[in-house]
């Protein structure tokens, strides 16, 4: 295991019209493993967070009613100043969070085994040679 960060999806029980104009957006760096990163899209503008339009497709950007938003005036966004067609509605958000991540590795040795107290004892000797490690380290210093 090691400290990472992830993105923790939260669905809404509402749409939510975002910008996805390159100036609104901002890519977060996501932890697969110890050495692979992937980066994930999010949007810095929510510019009508609770938006009550009806039979708008998720996750399409320039839904044609889009125009009909709240937030948009004349085909412009009061919010972020873009055009109508640059926004999309989403039904989630996504939050930075710093978490111990499971390396892949282990989780393939634990699914591989039924039982749980296996599984206990898999993670319990990555655990202690990560401490290994860092008393390694210590003693160098």
């Amino acid at each position: 295991t090691f400290m990472g960060t992830t993105l923790e999806k939260t669905d809404l029980d509402h749409p939510r019209t975002v910008c996805t104009a390159n100036e609104c957006i901002k890519y977060e760096t996501e932890d697969i493993d110890r050495t692979q990163k992937r980066q994930t899209r999010t949007y810095k503008n929510h510019c009508h967070p609770q938006c009550s339009l009806s039979g708008i497709d998720v996750d399409t950007i320039g839904a044609k009613n889009l125009i009909n938003c709240a937030a948009m005036s004349n085909g412009k966004c009061t919010v972020c100043n873009h055009m109508w067609d640059q926004h999309m509605h989403l039904r989630y958000e996504l939050k930075v969070v710093r978490k111990q991540i499971i390396d892949p590795e282990v989780l393939t040795k634990m699914a591989q085994v039924a039982d749980e107290k296996d599984k206990i004892m898999i993670l319990k000797k990555d655990l202690d040679k990560k401490i290994d490690e860092y008393q390694k380290e210590h003693d160098d210093i």
